[in-house]
C-alpha cells in the first residue's frame, strides 16, 4: 500500500518548487494552462483539489 500524503502536505510541496523554481503563482499559471488566481486559490486551501483515476 503506497505512503499516503494529506492535502496540507500537497499544498506545502507545490509552495516549495514553486518557490525552488523561481516562479511566480502568474509564471507557474502559464506553464500549468490555469489561470494565476486558480493557483493561488490552491496555495490558500479555498479550492479543493480532486482525485484523477485514469
Amino acid at each position: 500500500m503506497p505512503n499516503k500524503i494529506d492535502y496540507n502536505e500537497i499544498i506545502r510541496r507545490i509552495g516549495f518548487f514553486r518557490t525552488k523554481a523561481n516562479l511566480s503563482a502568474r509564471e507557474t499559471s502559464l506553464r500549468l494552462g490555469y489561470s494565476e488566481q486558480f493557483i493561488k486559490r490552491i496555495e490558500n486551501k479555498s479550492v479543493e483539489l480532486k482525485k484523477h483515476f485514469a
